[in-house]
C-alpha cells in the first residue's frame, strides 16, 4: 500500500482505487503493514492531496479489521487532530470515526478516554 501511495504523487483515482479495494477485499486489508499505517497517518493529518483518501482508508482498515487498543487510540487521535476547512475531508473524518465506533465494542475505554462522543457533539451544527 504505502509503495502505491507514494507512486501516485497525490492521484486522487489512484488514491479512490486503493480506497475501494481495501473495501472489497480483505486481503488486502490484511497486508497492511505499520509503515502503510504510517503514511496513511501521515497523509491524513496534512493537506496532502489525497488527504480526504487517506482519511477514509484509515477508517475502512480500523473498522473492517482487527488491531490492538494502541493503534486504535494512534488513528482516533489523529482523526480528531485533523483540523481542515475542506468539507470533504470533515465529512470522511466523521464518517470514518462513526464506522470505527459504530459497533459498541470496538474500543470503549478509547471512545471515552478520548471523548469521541463530545467530538461529535461539537462537530454537529
Amino acid at each position: 500500500l504505502r509503495s502505491a501511495l507514494q507512486a501516485s504523487n497525490g492521484n486522487h483515482s489512484v488514491a479512490n482505487a486503493m480506497a475501494a479495494a481495501l473495501r472489497s477485499r480483505s486481503e488486502l486489508r490484511k497486508q497492511c503493514q505499520p509503515s502503510d499505517l504510517e503514511l496513511m497517518l501521515q497523509l491524513a493529518s496534512s493537506s496532502s492531496p489525497c488527504q480526504k483518501e487517506a482519511v477514509e482508508m484509515l477508517g475502512i482498515l480500523c473498522s473492517m479489521e482487527s488491531h490492538p487498543e494502541d493503534v486504535n487510540r494512534k488513528v482516533c487521535s489523529a482523526l480528531m487532530a485533523i483540523d481542515s476547512k475542506k468539507a470533504a475531508v470533515v465529512h470522511e473524518v466523521l464518517i470514518a470515526l462513526m464506522d470505527i465506533y459504530g459497533d459498541d465494542d470496538c474500543y470503549p475505554a478509547v471512545f471515552e478516554s478520548l471523548n469521541v462522543l463530545s467530538y461529535f457533539q461539537q462537530s454537529a451544527p
